[in-house]
């Protein structure tokens, strides 16, 4: 319990405006001295992770590339990017999340992009964006940051960022989607599981057909914003294609892993949003596989009460998954809800803790079942995977730590389970 205090409290210190204030000071100084590099900047309510993955890959077949770690687009992330980048870098690949109003002009301020990469808008954070529009607007400042003769890259299949085309003081801006009239476009986009994503790329005259290692035909925006990007940054397209075709899923968000036994587990626990939900849920539903599992607990971004909201998630996984895992104390309105969509009492588990889930994963899926492994940030959901490969010493109901349980140290030293030594290879191996 002390331990558990002592850890909230150093979060918060490492979280608060004065600890970070001198820091930023720096990083903003630090910035302007970099002189030779070029930062990239990627926002959006999706995508961003793996669209800052993908581009930083395509230019590091080139250049010398610094980038954000992980998923650290907070505040402290960003300060955390510009102070790591070093003269020798010629691009630095920042990603920028925000949480409330005001943090995208300072954010701007400190990294001073030259090129700004917006993935789309969505509905987040709507206990302090209550809009599309207030999302747009906020989203839109990254575009004021911009150094003289910036860009910007947009996704033009988005209405909202559509018209930021026409604001902000970039010299130009590139727009890619499924548009024939777009800069970079793709149609003929397919890939339900177990195929991964396949698409075919169009640049004027010129057509290109891809697979990738991802899961989920919607992928097909960030792998578009990357590809633009890196061609505006001076790497061919056909360099560019070559490198997004051998990555692998970024982790936990649709990162399909093989487990001991057999089954396929589909990590996408970092995101929660209801958005980010039915997109996991449908490329569930188009799956093909013996058995389909879905974990579920909660959504973020769906300000109707639990009882209603809930049952709508029940509801929509019975539509997707033929056995449906729920979490938590309140799991009995989704479980309600599934019953509705169809599923018999069989098919439906109720858990209050992640704990007894995980256990009963241990002891009850085979061969060809496809798990997806679906929930809030906050919820840490990632145990559950973590604890089917390897033993997990941390099993807290509350927690405000932000980031993967991977990366946590209080997980404690990691003794793999059975024959499984560390982290499985994701299924489907390296193309």
């Amino acid at each position: 319990m002390v331990g558990g205090r002592l850890r909230r409290w150093k979060y918060r210190l490492v979280r608060s405006f004065l600890y970070n204030l001198p820091l930023a000071l720096a990083a903003a100084l630090w910035r302007r001295l970099l002189l030779r590099t070029t930062f990239v900047a990627i926002t959006g309510s999706n995508g961003k992770t793996t669209a800052k993955e993908l581009l930083a890959a395509i230019l590091a077949s080139r250049y010398c590339v610094h980038k954000t770690r992980s998923s650290h687009n907070g505040r402290q992330g960003l300060i955390r990017t510009i102070l790591g980048a070093r003269p020798w870098h010629r691009y630095a690949v920042v990603e920028i999340g925000i949480e409330a109003p005001g943090q995208m002009w300072r954010a701007a301020w400190l990294a001073r992009p030259d090129l700004v990469i917006i993935t789309g808008v969505a509905r987040e954070h709507s206990e302090n964006f209550p809009t599309l529009e207030s999302t747009a607007a906020e989203k839109a400042r990254l575009l004021g940051g911009l150094r003289r003769n910036g860009a910007a890259i947009l996704n033009g299949d988005d209405p909202h960022v559509r018209l930021m085309g026409n604001s902000g003081k970039q010299r130009c801006g590139y727009f890619y989607g499924s548009d024939p009239s777009f800069d970079l476009w793709a149609d003929n986009i397919s890939g339900a599981w177990p195929e991964r994503m396949r698409l075919r790329v169009h640049s004027g005259e010129q057509t290109y057909r891809v697979t990738t290692r991802f899961v989920g035909a919607h992928w097909a925006s960030p792998v578009l914003a990357a590809l633009l990007a890196g061609r505006v940054c001076g790497v061919d397209l056909k360099r560019s294609l070559s490198v997004i075709a051998h990555l692998e899923p970024f982790a936990a968000r649709l990162e399909p892993v093989e487990l001991a036994g057999g089954a396929v587990l589909i990590r996408d626990e970092f995101n929660g949003s209801a958005g980010t939900t039915r997109v996991a849920l449908e490329v569930l539903r188009q799956a093909r596989a013996r058995r389909r599992i879905a974990i579920l607990r909660d959504v973020t971004d769906d300000d109707r009460p639990a009882p209603e909201r809930l049952f709508e998630l029940g509801r929509l996984a019975a539509a997707s998954a033929d056995m449906v895992i729920l979490i938590g104390p309140e799991a009995h309105y989704a479980a309600r809800g599934a019953h509705a969509g169809g599923l018999d009492s069989g098919a439906v588990l109720s858990f209050e803790h992640a704990r007894a889930a995980a256990s009963w994963l241990r002891t009850n899926t085979v061969s060809g079942d496809l798990i997806l492994l679906k929930g809030r940030n906050r919820d840490h959901l990632s145990r559950i995977y973590l604890d089917l490969v390897t033993e997990v010493r941390c099993w807290l109901d509350t927690c405000e730590y932000r980031h993967l349980c991977d990366e946590c140290s209080e997980l404690g030293p990691r003794a793999p389970r059975g024959s499984q030594a560390g982290r499985p290879e994701p299924a489907g191996g390296r193309a």
